[in-house]
């Protein structure tokens, strides 16, 4: 299950009022790390990548978190031998079922918006939860533009012109357009 969505920072913010009024939430970066620790934010104002400029080009290669409940907080890492003979330890849904992914997208450039995502490959009733309610905020507050949910600054960029992608470098007659 997965929703994909174009937004700026401050169109998230009504989504994690929204979800962490019914459900307290933490937050865990996804990822392959050098350490066997990790840090678990306690809201999503609170991730901080959510406000600077996205170094990669391609939405999905953005920071992506481990969102699960509060209440039931206990990140499983697995480690994964290297070919060169050290060990990274991966943080994600494969030892942590009861979770979603959040991936925030947002600003490559000041003229590029790049698309994020929320998304689940579990079905246990806490994951299958999680993924409503952020899905069901989402359609509450943004508006549908095709294949994506766009919140208000987002749709209001894509207005003026500017490039609602997945890609920065992908050719721009893929990236979201309004119809004419």
């Amino acid at each position: 299950m997965q929703r994909h969505f174009y937004a700026t920072a401050k169109d998230l913010l009504p989504i994690f009022e929204l979800v962490e009024a019914k459900i307290p939430l933490g937050y865990t970066r996804t990822g392959l790390f050098d350490e066997d620790t990790f840090v678990t934010f306690g809201s999503g104002v609170e991730l901080p990548t959510l406000t600077k400029a996205l170094v990669v080009t391609s939405a999905v290669a953005g920071p992506g978190y481990l969102v699960t409940e509060r209440a039931s907080l206990i990140i499983q890492s697995r480690g994964i031998q290297q070919n060169d003979g050290r060990k990274k330890f991966a943080i994600d849904q494969l030892m942590n079922p009861d979770s979603i992914v959040f991936q925030h997208g947002g600003f490559y450039s000041d003229q590029i918006l790049l698309s994020g995502r929320i998304s689940t490959a579990s079905d246990t009733p806490v994951a299958t939860r999680l993924q409503h309610a952020f899905s069901t905020a989402l359609t509450n507050k943004f508006v549908r533009v095709k294949a994506y949910w766009v919140g208000p600054d987002a749709l209001a960029l894509l207005e003026r012109g500017a490039r609602l992608t997945i890609g920065a470098a992908s050719p721009s007659e893929f990236d979201l357009a309004l119809d004419s």
